[in-house]
């Protein structure tokens, strides 16, 4: 796939929720690759250590849900870098994943088997407004950190 093709599906795929983000805020391509992608790794965050195995893999492409983090000094710039030398592309999409309807709050719902959807996150002047699901059979709180435990496999905090 050449990397406009990407682009162009990710527009399919998102639609107005691209529109309503910031690009470089919220999603973009860093374009470090080659302009044919011919394999697309993928994670949750882009760490130096991401950058490395994606390297080792043979990878054209990252798709992340977040960006490099700004908070973590030096993380981004390392990350820039690393891509730039392994001549790797960066994609990341934040909040138009968080939102459409196949993203993340949707995905966990289908994974905890919830059965019902009553409101899908959505975002409203300048807040993030989450889902809400319901199960047809109750469970206790301790029940559901151990349904979330197992789909994530991570402890709930």
């Amino acid at each position: 796939m050449q990397s406009d093709q990407f682009i162009e599906t990710t527009h399919l795929l998102f639609g107005d929720l691209l529109k309503t983000f910031d690009e470089g805020e919220e999603y973009t391509l860093y374009n470090f690759g080659p302009q044919v992608i011919s394999r697309i790794g993928f994670a949750t965050n882009i760490t130096p250590d991401i950058v490395r195995q994606a390297a080792d893999k043979k990878v054209d492409l990252i798709i992340t849900h977040h960006d490099a983090w700004d908070f973590i000094f030096g993380m981004k710039e390392e990350c820039h870098g690393l891509l730039k030398h392994f001549q790797i592309g960066h994609y990341f999409v934040h909040l138009p994943l968080d939102y459409a309807d196949f993203g993340t709050c949707n995905s966990l719902f289908e994974l905890l088997k919830v059965n019902q959807i009553i409101q899908t996150s959505y975002h409203d002047e300048g807040r993030s407004v989450p889902g809400v699901g319901v199960f047809n059979d109750s469970l206790t709180f301790e029940e559901l950190c151990e349904r979330v435990t197992d789909v994530l496999n991570e402890d709930v905090k």
